[in-house]
């Protein structure tokens, strides 16, 4: 334990050493725009957006008439499975983007509560669960709800996503949590290696693996299609899931648990921003 303690205060050592930094980190400034540009973009299709959410709130959009069809609010309207393929390819680039760049954080998370909190392999079930969740509860809710339903979530959690990749440029953030080895010949120990000779602990706050976890099951919670006895069992299925995939974020050493707690937030954040912006347009069309 002793002899891991020390090799870990190394690698914070030369994780913060000067010399260790890449060129690349100190031009990442210049790209800035870049990513606020994104940034805005999707708060834009975002706020265009929001009346055709009003439209459908009793299930089908109504008619779009002849001359939007080319504009872009309803061109993504019609094709919604278009724009989560933009939206991803834009955060795939987007997070390239930041572990080629950012190479050294400007901050390592972490709090005492970390330290109590024991690492453990089989956590990495639920963690790679999370990468299913996403495009399954998305796909459902576009095939089987309201449109209305489908772009209440999809819409907050692009933006939440897009929100924290800009926390990541502003002040790049990075983990020393990780054990120095993972041992064992099983399925799991491998899988843990694996991710961690993949994934970089860097851009972990907030954490969007708990963001978009607590955006997926809000959405469970607030769409009527969960309310009938055949799906109902789907909803205590999410908070569980849910859970599980926040408690993996720690257990590996994925995230510390100030992650856990702004991608929290966010999530509520932008939940209660959306409902209260639902209501106001909802009391701007009774008054007409």
């Amino acid at each position: 334990m002793q002899e891991t303690r020390i090799l870990s205060r190394i690698n914070r050592q030369k994780l913060l050493s000067p010399a260790s930094a890449s060129p690349k980190h100190t031009k990442f400034h210049a790209d800035v725009f870049t990513i606020l540009s994104a940034f805005c973009l999707v708060f834009f299709v975002f706020a265009r957006y929001n009346h055709t959410l009003q439209r459908t709130l009793d299930g089908a959009a109504a008619p779009i008439p002849e001359k939007e069809v080319c504009s872009m609010r309803n061109w993504f309207s019609r094709h919604p499975v278009s724009f989560m393929a933009f939206y991803l390819l834009f955060y795939l680039s987007a997070f390239h983007w930041l572990e080629v760049h950012i190479a050294v954080p400007d901050v390592l998370v972490h709090c005492h509560l970390d330290d109590l909190i024991p690492f453990c392999k089989y956590a990495i079930v639920p963690y790679f669960a999370w990468f299913l969740w996403i495009p399954f509860t998305l796909f459902y809710l576009l095939w089987k709800a309201p449109r209305a339903d489908f772009w209440r979530l999809c819409l907050p959690l692009f933006a939440g996503m897009t929100i924290a990749l800009a926390c990541y440029v502003i002040l790049p953030t990075g983990l020393d949590l990780r054990p120095y080895r993972v041992y064992g010949s099983d399925l799991f120990a491998q899988a843990v290696r694996m991710l961690y000779a993949t994934d970089t602990p860097l851009n972990v706050c907030p954490s969007i693996h708990v963001f978009n976890s607590v955006t997926l099951m809000m959405a469970y919670y607030r769409s009527r299609i969960f309310e009938t006895p055949g799906r109902r069992w789907m909803r205590p299925a999410s908070a569980v899931l849910c859970m599980s995939i926040i408690a993996s974020t720690v257990l590996l050493k994925q995230h510390s648990c100030i992650d856990v707690l702004l991608g929290i937030l966010l999530a509520m954040a932008l939940d209660t921003g959306m409902t209260a912006l639902e209501r106001s347009d909802a009391r701007a069309l009774q008054r007409l």
